[in-house]
């Protein structure tokens, strides 16, 4: 992720620099001599614009619902017990969050590289001393657009989240990426919230453990959830046998697999966190939902549907990797497939016996789920883990689906 983040960056300061050089010039109707890359800089960002605009009108308008059309209702949403009436919400929702899950960072990077690449030619344009054909001039009026709303956008959203913090959750989100690492890969910003919190959190979590009556578990929700697992990673490395027995982890919601894995792999690294799966001894316990874009499954992927059971790959008991036994279905319609705790979306009629939630929850109100409970109470090692009947034999012996590190297909 270093090189395209860098590429926008680089094409965002001179956009923002040239967009308002060449506003200025039209506002003030004056003879502004601005240098000549300028408006190159602004023909850029208007195909920028253009291509941008082609993408997601092909991903709202196409991409998405031709992935509904053609996996109709998903077989997993009869597992959970969905109602018949809330089935076709929920199957958008998944066709709609697993699309953006498995192909946003591709588009992303797409329109990083088409940037560049486009820089790169006009940069050579420049040099040779080639005009830019005047069929091309509309394209700069739509780069200088492109960035004056690019701009409001990021004021609007400042301002919402400091008078509206409940509506700054993308923001929120952003800089959560930003501040996540430490200031010495991009000094400009705050400090890494995660060099002080993790230490800290592990020094409270094992001066808890010290006393041989206590458990710790360690929960997260979004971002925080990738602060419990480098909490953990660090306290399970530490942590002497007959301690480590009292540390759990929950996390809800976490973009672990798909986002962070995908880009950070020196940091999460797949053979680490399988490692840490087995030295906790099945007390890592994930929260998730299909419908969620940002946190898919955090210790399973390559999920299918056989037979009328959910299997699929992850992380194992031993510290290794493979097969998993099909999912466990509980009372609310919960399918766990090794440490991951798949929730019905929405959440089935409520009970006197449990909370309940209207309407689809997406990446929200991961606390309020019954589940959250359980969760907690398997990964203090207050319950065994569900028992598993052995996942269905194939021709080859095993159950069925490949065992390559994760896709953050759900």
């Amino acid at each position: 992720m270093a090189a395209p983040t860098v590429a926008l960056a680089t094409l965002l300061g001179g956009g923002f620099g040239a967009g308002l050089a060449v506003t200025a010039r039209h506002l003030l109707d004056a003879e502004l001599h601005l240098p000549e890359g300028y408006d190159l800089v602004t023909l850029l960002w208007g195909g920028g614009l253009a291509l941008s605009t082609v993408v997601g009108l092909f991903g709202v308008a196409v991409a998405v619902p031709f992935r509904r059309a053609r996996r109709g209702v998903p077989e997993i949403l009869r597992l959970m017990g969905i109602r018949a009436r809330d089935r076709r919400e929920a199957a958008d929702a998944w066709a709609r969050a697993g699309w953006e899950r498995k192909y946003l960072h591709r588009v992303v990077l797409g329109i990083a590289l088409a940037l560049s690449a486009g820089a790169t030619v006009l940069v050579a344009l420049r040099v040779a001393g080639v005009d830019v054909p005047p069929a091309l001039d509309p394209l700069s009026g739509a780069g200088v657009l492109a960035l004056g709303l690019l701009a409001a956008g990021l004021l609007r959203a400042v301002y919402t989240s400091a008078t509206a913090p409940r509506h700054g959750r993308h923001l929120a989100a952003f800089a959560d990426l930003v501040c996540f690492w430490p200031r010495a890969a991009h000094p400009g910003v705050p400090p890494s919230y995660a060099v002080k919190a993790v230490p800290e959190l592990a020094e409270r979590a094992r001066g808890q453990l010290r006393d041989p009556e206590r458990r710790v578990v360690l929960a997260g929700y979004h971002v925080g959830g990738l602060l419990a697992v480098m909490a953990a990673g660090r306290l399970a490395a530490d942590l002497s046998p007959a301690e480590r027995d009292r540390l759990g982890l929950v996390t809800a919601g976490a973009p672990l697999q798909w986002g962070y894995q995908r880009a950070f792999p020196a940091v999460f690294a797949h053979p680490g966190l399988a490692r840490l799966y087995g030295m906790l001894g099945q007390r890592w316990r994930g929260l998730c939902r299909g419908t969620d874009t940002f946190g898919g499954g955090a210790t399973t992927w390559r999920h299918q549907v056989t037979d009328g059971a959910l299997l699929g790959v992850g992380y194992l008991p031993d510290g290794s990797v493979g097969p998993l036994p099909a999912a466990f279905r509980n009372e609310p319609g919960v399918l766990v497939l090794g440490g991951d705790h798949w929730l019905p979306d929405p959440m089935p009629e409520p009970t006197e016996a449990r909370r309940w939630v209207a309407g689809l929850r997406r990446h929200a109100d991961y606390v309020v789920d019954p589940e959250w409970d359980r969760a907690v109470t398997l990964a203090a090692g207050l319950e065994p883990p569900p028992h598993h009947p052995p996942p269905p034999e194939t021709a080859g012996g095993a159950a069925g689906v490949p065992t390559s590190p994760p896709s953050g297909r759900p």
